[in-house]
């Protein structure tokens, strides 16, 4: 039997080929999408780490170096080693511009290396993210904890307070709807 035999059209083979693509197809565009979905995630993970680092770093500065690990136990269930990986990821991750054409976790962390590399030891000073995007992490967080626990679930007082809260960002976003 030749090869040519195993995808003629209308052969039981072909039938069965022309299936296994379609099969191939779809699960390669799962594969693309989840691909996508978990670049997406890795991104937005590795901006909380970013962020927590800058917070641990400012608390570190405001209590001193003697006493942030006093302050971290008692106000943090957060172990020593993953606060001090925090702050190693925001002084040695790369600027995220170049994290767009990483391909993979590994790749990041070569990265990562590289930076650390770079800087000799020495640790750079903590960048800022813009206040719009600290500003959209934390609305998100609100945003799934809304979700987790619905607000048709919540008392009358605890809706009002958030209504009261939310109520000048809604102005801000939607002037229209707050007219006349």
């Amino acid at each position: 039997m030749k090869k040519l035999d195993l995808i003629k059209p209308g052969g039981a083979r072909g039938h069965q080929l022309s299936a296994l693509a379609r099969e191939i197809n779809d699960g390669q565009d799962a594969i693309d999408s989840l691909e996508d979905q978990t670049k997406k995630k890795g991104a937005e993970w590795l901006c909380e780490v970013r962020l927590q680092g800058q917070r641990l770093l400012k608390v570190k500065e405001i209590v001193g170096h003697g006493k942030w690990l006093e302050w971290l136990k008692a106000n943090c269930p957060l172990t020593i080693r993953n606060a001090q990986r925090y702050m190693q990821t925001l002084s040695n991750t790369p600027d995220l511009a170049h994290l767009e054409n990483v391909n993979s976790l590994n790749h990041c962390a070569r990265l990562c290396a590289d930076a650390r590399a770079e800087s000799n030891g020495e640790a750079k000073p903590a960048k800022s993210w813009p206040a719009f995007i600290e500003g959209i992490g934390k609305f998100s967080k609100s945003v799934a904890y809304a979700v987790k626990h619905p607000l048709s679930l919540w008392p009358a007082e605890g809706k009002a307070k958030l209504r009261d809260t939310l109520e000048p960002v809604a102005k801000e976003l939607w002037p229209e709807k707050f007219e006349g």
